[in-house]
């Protein structure tokens, strides 16, 4: 069917538009490539009174095995353009965008700021609703600016870094105004002819025995190569696994949990001979809070790496990534994402935090 000329899909399944391959259909579809499209989507939305969800390159959703019961928006607005401003480059980008393929971009004109987020799937407009990070990078670091569409009054709307609102993988776009905005682009600030980041401990280890500070493609190359080797990068022709990448957020805890932590992950480490948290396994953050590796709890709870309950388990590569081996649903994860939350829980007294968006009824 068409709406104003935009081609409007009924029941189409979705699984395959995710890297997880699991989840049902959505009500309606549809796929806009600009600005002006995305409105038009959300007027049909607006007529039908069905809510929105929008979908990038499906790395970090998890679908429910009932689909989406109303419109689903494929984001394919494209476009990049810069310009100097006091010293820094200006980068403005549709959210449509693939995030590696800007990534590349960037590096290529010799633009720090971004090196540390190579390898990370997705699309650029959901780069700032996350707010990535790794390797020592948060994008919060570099966006300034960002052109969304308002849902409701379906009004473009200017935000500011500040009005985002950063935190550790948190924005206003996931938090109090979840589903509520349409971002259209996105505008970056980063530094020409910029020294890349090298603060992580696994970059710093990768170039240890360097003689001279890195170049930004070398950087580049080194995070996707540490994040290959975790099987977090999904790559033509390579192993790869449907999973959303990290399942479970890392956990903060106060200075006096954190004790008890420390306490029964020694005593976990020698009882395994010290094959489960390897250092470092922590972060202080300030003198009340402490961020933890969740890996590191969830191996201690029993869920060690390839172990796996029928179709889903833990990845091979990687603890924090949970993965469908067969024809698992939807279901079949968050069952098994649930008793790993509850026997972390039982030993550490922490809630661990699914990453990824839940779509649709649960």
């Amino acid at each position: 069917m068409r709406f104003h000329n935009l081609k409007i899909h009924k029941n189409l399944p979705l699984k395959e538009l995710t890297t997880f391959k699991v989840g049902g259909a959505a009500k309606f579809f549809t796929t806009v490539e600009k600005g002006k499209e995305a409105a038009i989507a959300l007027e049909f939305a607006r007529e039908q009174n069905i809510p929105v969800f929008i979908l990038g390159e499906g790395s970090n959703i998890l679908i429910s095995d009932s689909g989406f019961p109303g419109l689903v928006i494929s984001n394919n607005i494209k476009g990049i353009k810069s310009n100097l401003e006091k010293g820094r480059m200006a980068v403005t980008v549709g959210s449509g965008e693939n995030w590696d393929n800007f990534v590349e971009y960037c590096i290529k004109k010799n633009w720090a700021g971004i090196e540390c987020l190579s390898g990370i799937p997705g699309k650029v407009g959901s780069a700032p609703v996350q707010n990535i990070n790794a390797y020592g990078q948060a994008v919060s670091t570099t966006v300034s600016k960002i052109w969304a569409i308002r849902c409701k009054t379906i009004k473009p709307v200017l935000f500011t870094n500040i009005d985002c609102n950063f935190k550790y993988r948190k924005s206003i776009f996931n938090t109090i105004e979840k589903g509520n905005y349409i971002i259209t682009s996105v505008t970056f600030s980063l530094i020409p002819n910029g020294r890349p980041t090298i603060a992580y401990h696994d970059i710093k280890k990768y170039f240890e025995y360097f003689k001279r500070i890195p170049t930004l493609k070398e950087v580049r190359q080194a995070v996707i190569n540490i994040r290959y080797r975790k099987g977090a990068m999904i790559l033509p022709n390579r192993e790869n696994y449907k999973s959303a990448g990290s399942f479970f957020k890392n956990s903060v805890v106060s200075e006096k949990l954190f004790q008890e932590i420390q306490q029964t992950v020694s005593e976990e480490k020698l009882k395994s001979g010290g094959k489960y948290c390897r250092d470092p396994w922590f972060w202080r953050l300030d003198v009340d809070s402490v961020k933890i590796a969740s890996s590191c709890l969830i191996n201690c709870a029993g869920f060690v790496p390839g172990c796996r309950k029928d179709k889903v388990g833990i990845s091979p590569k990687h603890t924090l990534f949970i993965i469908n081996y067969g024809n698992a649903k939807t279901g079949d994860i968050i069952t098994f994402a649930k008793e790993i939350q509850n026997k972390v829980k039982e030993k550490f007294g922490v809630d661990l935090e699914i990453e990824p968006e839940l779509v649709g009824i649960f």
